[in-house]
Order: C-alpha cells, then sequence, then structure tokens
C-alpha cells in the first residue's frame, strides 16, 4: 500500500484591502451548493465536490497582507489557477502569476515522482507536467532521428541543398500566410518571437516613417 501526494506551496501578494475582502467572499461558501464561491464557474467542477482543492491563510508581514495557498497531500493545483486567473481578471489584468508543484510517492514506485507547474494571466492558463515535458522530448529526439535518416537518403540520391528551395518556400509560406490572417497581434508576436523586442520595435518604426514618407509625397503631389 502505498500513498500519492501532490503538493504545492505559493502566494498571492500585496494585497489591497479591497483584493483581500473579495478573495474571501470568493473562498467562502456558496449558501446553496456548499461550494467555495469561486468554483461555481468552474468549466469542470463536480456537483457533489465541495472541497476548496486547497488550504489556504490570510497572513501579514510588516503590514503587508498576502494569502497562502497551499497543499501537503492532495492538493488541486487546477483550483487554485482558477482562483487566481478570476483574481487577475478583476483586480490586476496586466499581471502574472506562477505555481509549481509536486507529485510524489510514500514509496519509490518507479515512475511516480514528477511535478509540473501552472502559468496564469488573466486570459489564460498554461500548464506543464513532467511527464508531458518527457513525452515532448522523446518526440523531439524521434523527429530528429527520422530527419538523419531522410538527410542520408537525400544524399544517396544525389539531391542537392538548391534542390529543395522551392519546396522549402512553399512550406514557410503557409504559416506566413496564416501569420499575416492574424492582424498585428500574430504578426508582432511573430516578428518579435524571431527577431527580438528591439527589432520588432525597429521595424514597425522604420514603416511607420516610411508610410509617413509617403504621405508627405503625396500630399506634395497633390498641391503642386
Amino acid at each position: 500500500m502505498a500513498d500519492n501526494y501532490l503538493e504545492f506551496s505559493e502566494t498571492l501578494d500585496t494585497l489591497t484591502p479591497e483584493e483581500a475582502a473579495w478573495l474571501e467572499q470568493q473562498l467562502g461558501e456558496d449558501q446553496d451548493t456548499g461550494c467555495p464561491v469561486f468554483l461555481l464557474n468552474y468549466e469542470d467542477r463536480d456537483p457533489d465536490d465541495t472541497d476548496c482543492g486547497f488550504a489556504y491563510s490570510f497572513e501579514e508581514s510588516d503590514g503587508i497582507r498576502h494569502l497562502w495557498l497551499y497543499a501537503d497531500e492532495s492538493g488541486n493545483a487546477d483550483h487554485a489557477a482558477h482562483l487566481v486567473q478570476k483574481f487577475l481578471k478583476q483586480f490586476r489584468p496586466d499581471q502574472c502569476w506562477s505555481l509549481t508543484y509536486a507529485t510524489t510517492c510514500s514509496k519509490l514506485r518507479v515512475g511516480e515522482f514528477a511535478g509540473g507547474a501552472v502559468f496564469v494571466t488573466a486570459d489564460e492558463i498554461r500548464t506543464q507536467n513532467a511527464y508531458d515535458f518527457i513525452e515532448d522530448c522523446t518526440k523531439a529526439f524521434q523527429r530528429q532521428i527520422e530527419v538523419r535518416r531522410l538527410v542520408q537518403e537525400a544524399e544517396r540520391l544525389g539531391i542537392q541543398p538548391e534542390g529543395l528551395d522551392d519546396a522549402v518556400h512553399d512550406a514557410a509560406s503557409v504559416p506566413a500566410s496564416s501569420v499575416n490572417n492574424g492582424g498585428l497581434d500574430e504578426q508582432i508576436a511573430y516578428l518579435v518571437e524571431q527577431f527580438g523586442f528591439a527589432a520588432a520595435e525597429e521595424t514597425i518604426k522604420g514603416l511607420a516613417e516610411a508610410n509617413n514618407r509617403e504621405e508627405g509625397e503625396d500630399h506634395g503631389t497633390a498641391l503642386s
């Protein structure tokens, strides 16, 4: 017989009185369901589940108040992330929050020790656990092996790099079209990802200057 645990310990820091009061209300029990208020709109909530999914306490140090969220046995990191996302939407839409957790076993059973992380913003909750990481790395390794095999096959067949130019251009045009169809948000995000913030900003400013020059030239032509 062995016990499995999911443990974490994180805080929501520097709470204002209004924020603390809101959190207390959200963590309170709904009179009709017995469920914590913040879970009433949780998409995957079991109607019979009234468990918060973690322990908590409001702590104060040097006049600064924070909420401590923790679990020492069987915590629910998704519940904690849901609460914090609601909090960010309500009070801090331009901030983010993260939680790391450990999954352990009371016996040294192979494959039963892992962990993960949750990254929360007002718009998104992203999760990653150790098993997903291993799976991603395994797929990447297998892909590398297949690429190496195809390179060897291409060399055996006498394929030269320039022979694949058109195929590469065609393949690259598909994601480029998708990015362009996504508007400024996706275009700028792509430029930042490819070249960095400074280069992306320089590109934007350069385009603005070019547009201003064109407008000036058009205005001068119209006056003449």
